[in-house]
């Protein structure tokens, strides 16, 4: 779990988390913790968006009590699902696995998941409108798409001669280091 706190001049500041939890690892030891620190902010009152892949499927709530106990704590702090259709698709199974939980009915958003073939995973998006934040003169760096063009993206990645690129290398970061420009 990693958590950040966005400061904001004119709302509740904001705590956000990205989660990760194994499939394999334990999940009632992973939902104590979670619940520990979800509950901490909303003694704090303050504005919660948690998101990631929990491996817990939504859509088991009637059939697995620990995932209905999910639900059920996380509403009680009032961080409501905004994923509701299955987010891992797989040619035998479809499941609600990556979700995001926001705490606030105050602002109006838009949510949902992206169809992709890069993965089994659907990207899932939510945009929160009319939220400001504190403007802070630290430099930020984001990425340009006003110029982007799926056709020249594929069609460079076809030109490029993937086959020398990581020719001799067997150790991952010495691949990641010849991908990666000087």
């Amino acid at each position: 779990m990693l958590w950040v706190e966005i400061e904001s001049d004119l709302n509740s500041n904001m705590i956000c988390d990205v989660v990760y939890r194994h499939p394999s690892s334990n999940l009632e030891t992973f939902l104590n913790k979670f619940y520990s620190v979800v509950g901490k902010i909303n003694q704090e009152r303050k504005l919660c968006l948690t998101s990631g892949d929990c491996n817990i499927n939504l859509l088991n709530f009637d059939k697995h009590p620990l995932t209905e106990d999910f639900i059920n704590t996380l509403g009680s702090f009032f961080l409501e699902p905004h994923i509701l259709k299955p987010t891992r698709i797989t040619n035998h199974s479809a499941t609600l696995i990556d979700n995001i939980f926001f705490n606030s009915i105050e602002y109006q958003t838009v949510s949902g998941n992206l169809l992709n073939d890069l993965s089994d995973h659907l990207p899932n998006f939510l945009i929160i409108e009319s939220f400001a934040f504190s403007i802070h003169k630290e430099k930020s760096f984001r990425r340009d798409y006003s110029n982007y063009n799926e056709e020249t993206l594929l069609s460079e990645f076809r030109s490029t001669d993937w086959s020398n690129l990581f020719h001799g290398l067997s150790d991952i970061l010495k691949c990641l280091i010849s991908f990666i420009p000087k």
